[in-house]
């Protein structure tokens, strides 16, 4: 087994754990739903007409559970929010910056004989040699 396989299987079993955690979220709020549901229609009885309450909690935790589905499954028809698109995305950029290396290493490397020194940096270091270790308290 290699290293990568290993890694491979770690992703795996983190994806596996998010999409249980999502169905286990899902289940509990149809349950509670359902609940809420009975619970308001055997208590909400005045003169005759029943209050309905029960969609308050039940489209705020709604709300909650799709933004879950969204972080588990990405938009469906697309691979937006979507772990893999993530990784595909990183890899196209990886692939970019790998491309342009040397353009990035040239607009970084310092041209020597146009730069002037920088006279603060050089006070520091004559500063420097000028104390001792015993010199700092």
């Amino acid at each position: 087994m290699t290293f990568q396989d290993d890694a491979l299987k770690v992703k795996a079993r983190k994806k596996v754990k998010h999409k249980k955690e999502f169905y286990i979220h899902f289940g509990i709020y149809l349950i509670c739903s359902i609940f809420f549901f009975v619970l308001n229609v055997l208590t909400g009885y005045q003169d005759g007409s029943v209050e309905l309450w029960f969609f308050y909690p039940v489209l705020a935790w709604g709300v909650g559970v799709g933004i879950h589905y969204l972080s588990v499954f990405g938009i469906p028809g697309s691979d937006i929010l979507n772990t893999d698109w993530e990784e595909r995305e990183f890899a196209k950029e990886l692939e970019r910056l790998r491309d342009h290396e040397e353009e990035i290493k040239q607009l970084d490397a310092p041209e020597d004989d146009l730069q002037l020194p920088d006279p603060r940096l050089q006070r520091r270091k004559l500063l420097s040699d000028d104390w001792k270790e015993g010199d700092l308290v």
